[in-house]
């Protein structure tokens, strides 16, 4: 899977920039895009969406499929101490794994225990955001496959279950 690592997680050495068969230890994967109901009979899944752009095989999008936990909303807390709707998240459980997942409603919206489709890019949870906005915990350990370092300061990191 081809998940985002962000330039400020680079900038403050969260994870360090890892190499070509290193492993991420206690990690967590978030996906961010649109939600919906997980087809009759889907089964738990992580699958690749076709990109068109053949020359750059990380600008993928994924489909997750599984069982939402409870959702919550998410709100960005600007200057004026008031806090401004930006959507909701939860934990997805596919096969034993578990995913943060990020989506524009409200986390009245979604009910625990739904069998969702969540479509979107992946990127790494920053370390912080696991106290400073009490994520469920579902990091896990992550091998490096492939790292491409993107002119924008980001890097795009292939990674599977270690």
């Amino acid at each position: 899977m081809w998940v985002a690592l962000r330039d400020c997680m680079i900038a403050d050495n969260e994870p360090p920039l890892p190499s070509t068969g290193s492993v991420l230890r206690s990690m967590g994967v978030r996906v961010s895009g649109t939600l919906s109901a997980a087809e009759a009979g889907a089964v738990d899944a992580v699958d690749e969406v076709s990109t068109t752009v053949e020359s750059v095989p990380w600008l993928v999008e994924y489909v997750f499929t599984g069982t939402a936990g409870q959702a919550r909303d998410v709100d960005i807390h600007g200057g004026g101490g008031g806090g401004q709707h930006s959507g909701a998240e939860f934990v997805l459980a596919i096969d034993g794994h578990r995913f943060q997942v990020r989506f524009d409603s409200w986390g009245r919206d979604l009910h625990a225990g739904s069998r969702v489709a969540v479509r979107g890019q992946l990127s790494l949870v920053a370390d912080y955001e696991w106290d400073a906005f009490q994520l469920i915990d579902s990091r896990a350990d992550w091998r490096v496959r492939d790292v491409v370092v993107l002119d924008a300061g980001c890097a795009m990191l292939d990674l599977d279950y270690a």
